[in-house]
């Protein structure tokens, strides 16, 4: 039991349990979110307290109105119970009033019961002599089953608050061995409703990690429906985590310390250990500023509960966070420093970059005007362009030459499967080279005009104009290599539209002009000026196709490209 005692008192005085802790993960996010609620709920501190002030209130108005001693008693016991653990200057001047009452009526079990109060309020706020005085007051061998457990945990209380004053452990074994005598009776026999079920229970556990463990599991059951806004709940999740602690459960531990904690400002409790020793645990983390903050929160509560024991610790240990705190922002100041100076090369680079930008957009600026001009003298020869129309003759001949080797290109892409979508592609890059070949000739007949040999012009351009009927030539042999090797994609790419806007080909069409657009899609040829050189189309009329097809779609946009890419399986 010796080693129980010590075990406890080593707990009151924040120090490790017998069992090196695991390391703990702050960035948990079940415990990121506790210390979140932890925070907010100090952030409402002040509703708490002025509800517990309007509670107050009101039995001090029921006070003042009722006359019965007895009444007078039980009230002003309700008082205490108000100011037990939120001000000890008036819980001990509403004990004095209910042991005045107790006294005139001579009720020894009154006194007993105010005598074991004020021990508790004397050891909670340093005066010691005082405590053991009212414990001595108390006649331990009449008192009840009840009022004997609460005798021996303020028993306790003194001894672990004056070891935590006075920074030692004390070997007290005739406590020690009353203690283990009580929890050894009455242990077995405590309901889990009693409210010091948990307390004792947990105490009679924490012996070693294996009797903690056995423990844990009828503990949590018990505190499964807690809500964690009184401070029984604050003991009992203080009590769980110190088990966890002991268990070695570092994550466990961390979060019951904290729902502890979440459940002592709910309550307004102002004799608190377990914001202390969070924040100690925080220190120990490195996570400074939270530690700052919740130190602050606890000199302020030991200052106005004027607790004697707290300050102490609490200043070294604010001391301390306060210290590694101000290092810490001094090590950011200066990494800011070096983050700043940094910005300012980086705003010097720009400066210049747009320095440079500047010289290149006055550059710019005569370049454009220079092709202004240049384009001023080309709109001069557009009529003489009129004249070369007929040189489109010789143009077009070359354009059935081309067909007729794309044709070519095709037959022999029907009997290779693997390289059929490679012939596709030959088909667009021998009409752009075409195209490309036409523009060469408009750009020599312009050379021609502008040398002024306009009768080698007329010689080259006697023949009529580009015939429309090798472009619609050309779609129809497009549509039905296209149709052999995806049979069915007309069905699906209809089962991608609405059914009443399904797009069907007039009899004697093999593809409408939505659905060459899109068979070109499907070889992966997406841009719209490239379909549109293509198809001979303009780009608006592309453009407009397909945002009117993709109206018609079932599918989002983005969905719908994706989905005519991988439409049909190419067959030979």
């Amino acid at each position: 039991m010796r080693k129980l005692f010590t075990i406890i008192l080593t707990i009151f005085l924040g120090s490790t349990l017998l069992s090196e802790a695991s390391p703990v993960n702050l960035k948990d996010e079940t415990l990121q979110s506790l210390l979140d609620s932890l925070d907010v709920t100090l952030s409402h501190k002040d509703d708490y307290m002025r509800g517990k002030e309007q509670r107050i209130r009101s039995i001090k108005s029921t006070l003042a109105q009722s006359s019965d001693p007895e009444r007078r008693y039980w009230l002003t016991n309700d008082l205490f119970n108000e100011y037990r653990a939120y001000d000890s200057d008036s819980a001990l001047m509403y004990l004095n009033e209910s042991y005045r009452i107790a006294r005139s009526l001579g009720r020894r079990d009154w006194m007993d019961d105010v005598s074991l109060n004020s021990a508790y309020i004397y050891a909670a706020t340093g005066l010691f002599d005082k405590a053991e005085e009212a414990l001595e007051r108390v006649q331990r061998d009449s008192l009840p089953p009840a009022m004997l457990m609460r005798y021996y945990e303020n028993k306790v209380f003194m001894l672990t608050h004056r070891g935590q004053f006075l920074g030692e452990i004390y070997e007290t074994k005739p406590y020690a061995d009353e203690v283990d005598s009580l929890l050894a009776v009455i242990t077995p026999t405590l309901e889990t409703s009693d409210p010091k079920y948990l307390w004792f229970k947990g105490w009679n556990a924490m012996r070693t990690p294996e009797t903690a463990r056995e423990v844990l599991p009828e503990i949590i059951e018990v505190m499964r429906d807690r809500k964690y806004d009184n401070g029984d709940d604050a003991k009992a999740a203080w009590m769980l985590g110190m088990l966890y602690k002991l268990a070695d459960d570092s994550t466990s531990y961390v979060k019951y310390i904290t729902l502890s904690a979440i459940a002592d400002v709910k309550a307004c409790n102002k004799e608190i250990a377990s914001l202390e020793e969070l924040s100690d645990l925080l220190y120990q983390c490195e996570d400074f500023e939270r530690a700052n903050r919740y130190i602050a929160y606890c000199i302020q509560c030991a200052n106005y509960y004027k607790s004697r024991v707290r300050v102490g610790r609490l200043a070294d240990l604010q001391y301390q966070i306060s210290d590694s705190f101000s290092r810490e922002l001094a090590h950011n100041g200066r990494q800011l420093n070096h983050y700043m100076w940094g910005l300012i090369g980086i705003i010097v680079i720009f400066f210049c970059a747009l320095c440079f930008i500047i010289v290149q957009m006055r550059d710019l600026k005569k370049s454009r005007k220079a092709l202004h001009d240049t384009n001023a003298e080309l709109h001069k020869r557009v009529g003489e362009l009129n004249d070369a129309r007929a040189s489109l003759d010789e143009a077009n001949r070359k354009l059935a030459e081309k067909y007729n080797s794309v044709q070519q290109d095709a037959m022999e892409l029907s009997m290779n499967n693997e390289a059929k979508e490679r012939y596709i592609a030959d088909i667009f890059t021998i009409c752009s080279d075409y195209i490309s070949k036409l523009d060469d000739f408009r750009k020599k007949i312009n050379r021609m005009i502008i040398a002024g040999r306009l009768d080698e012009v007329r010689e080259l351009t006697k023949s009529p104009d580009l015939s429309q009927s090798e472009l619609r030539e050309l779609y129809n042999n497009f549509d039905r290599i296209f149709l052999k090797i995806f049979p069915d994609f007309v069905d699906d790419f209809n089962s991608l539209l609405q059914p009443d806007k399904r797009i069907e080909p007039r009899k004697g069409e093999l593809l409408t002009t939505d659905l060459r657009i899109y068979a070109l899609v499907r070889l992966g040829l997406n841009d719209s000026v490239k379909i549109a050189r293509f198809l001979h189309y303009s780009v608006q009329t592309v453009y407009n196709t397909r945002q009117r097809t993709r109206n018609k779609a079932i599918l989002p946009k983005d969905e719908f490209i994706e989905a005519v890419r991988r439409l049909g399986n190419p067959r030979m």
